[in-house]
């Protein structure tokens, strides 16, 4: 059983629009342009550039694609038929679309030329500000039970769970460091289920001039049932918003600095967010520290004053600026000691740091069991003796989280290369060990 949650977020007044959010999170749609907040000449542009690349369009196919309401998108229709820029036409069904005269395919072409973004509206960062602050991580409040439920599917100590537990809360950095298998980015992973509950996530933002893409389906994993559609008329949810459940973004060795800016797509001319904008209500793991291209030093530096002031600046190619906000558990995974990665002064600023330590007997059977249980093997007791005293004492070789699961698999690989049926046996333990295990000659 997961835990659930609520974050009491207040109201908030966005600068150029209403968003009022209510515990539920319901950002209402936009009832007018002014509304939105957006440049009536950039919609105009949006919606020249959505029958540029669809062709002729009904007004419900318009309103959908826009994700704008039934009177905003009639508006921005009677202005482009004014300057001639569109034609209604009368479909097979006899249903009225609209598509694009010549001048209207040429401002179409023009639009396109400053950027082809050409899916729903963006909102402003005034109102993403907004959103993001009603449905802030650190609203949230939970007790150790209900983090312990988080924890049911896994074997975590109970001082472990008091060391999490604060971590969490305090919305600061923490280190998770241990030896490599002890679980470090199981629990991390993890961390998410305890701030249960759904956020909403803007396609795209609208700054400057400029679109910049937020919501990405490969990492962001969007409610299907319940998300946002547009309307005809003015409902209760912004359409523009994305309804998903909390992200958890994990980078491990891959990360480079330039993955922490803003990035330009040269072809159509629009921003990618970078990995942190994208983790924000949720977990972003920073995992195997220590093993990136770029010093820790430097990943230390570029995060200490922005996690202080929970704000970031991103700058535009053209080299203009603009704030964003932080709001996410930032979780570091390693297998280094933490002295070994920066200096004292540094560690301080970071908040938390969590050993995981290797398992006890009573913490592996459990695991050990766990695994059997979930291959249909019976976790025969004279196997897991001699696993236990034979092998793990004799040879002095600690306990691991992910030990059960590997020899397991390989005892299971065995059985299937020999024909025979998977089953547990002396035997077979002792070839997994030693198919596992590197010996030290």
């Amino acid at each position: 059983m997961q835990t659930q949650m609520n974050a009491n977020g207040s109201d908030l007044l966005a600068q150029s629009a209403s968003v009022s959010l209510m515990p539920n999170r319901i950002v209402p749609s936009p009832r007018d342009l002014q509304e939105t907040g957006l440049p009536r000449s950039f919609i105009l542009d949006l919606l020249l550039k959505h029958l540029y690349k669809s062709g002729d369009l009904d007004l419900r196919q318009l309103v959908v694609q826009l994700a704008l309401t039934g009177a905003i998108v009639e508006n921005v229709i009677a202005s482009l038929r004014e300057q001639s820029a569109i034609e209604s036409k009368r479909g097979l069904n006899g249903e009225l679309r609209y598509g694009l005269t010549e001048k209207g395919r040429s401002l179409a072409v023009e639009a396109i030329t400053k950027n082809a973004y050409a899916g729903a509206a963006p909102v402003t960062l005034e109102q993403y500000r907004a959103v993001v602050a009603a449905q802030s991580i650190r609203n949230a409040t939970f007790n150790r039970a209900q983090l312990v439920n988080a924890f049911s599917d896994a074997i975590v100590s109970d001082a472990l769970i008091d060391q999490l537990g604060p971590a969490i809360l305090s919305g600061r950095a923490m280190i998770l460091y241990g030896e490599p298998g002890v679980g470090k980015t199981f629990i991390a992973q993890r961390i998410r289920r305890v701030m249960n509950g759904n956020i909403y996530i803007p396609h795209a933002l609208f700054v400057g001039n400029e679109v910049v893409r937020l919501y990405d389906p490969a990492v962001h994993e969007a409610i299907a049932e319940s998300a946002p559609v547009a309307s005809l008329v003015a409902s209760d949810t912004d359409a523009r918003y994305v309804l998903c459940k909390r992200p958890a973004v994990t980078v491990g060795g891959e990360l480079t600095l330039e993955m922490l800016e803003l990035s330009m797509d040269p072809i159509h001319r629009v921003f990618q967010s970078p990995v942190h904008l994208k983790a924000n209500n949720g977990v972003f793991l920073i995992d195997d520290l220590g093993r990136q291209r770029v010093a820790v030093e430097q990943l230390f530096n570029r995060w200490i004053v922005p996690l202080e002031e929970r704000r970031d600046f991103m700058t535009m190619a053209g080299g203009g600026r603009f704030e964003v906000p932080l709001d996410f558990v930032l979780t570091f995974s390693t297998n280094v000691a933490p002295h070994d990665l920066a200096d004292e002064a540094f560690l301080r600023r970071l908040g938390y740091k969590i050993r995981v330590s290797h398992l006890d007997r009573t913490g592996f059977e459990a695991i050990w069991r766990k695994e059997c249980l979930s291959r249909h093997l019976a976790p025969d007791e004279t196997v897991f003796e001699f696993l236990v005293e034979e092998l793990y004492t004799k040879h002095g070789t600690h306990m691991l989280a992910c030990h059960p699961r590997d020899l397991l698999g390989i005892v299971g690989d065995y059985c299937r290369f020999q024909g025979e049926q998977p089953a547990l046996s002396i035997e077979r333990i002792k070839h997994a060990w030693n198919s596992y295990f590197v010996t030290r000659d």
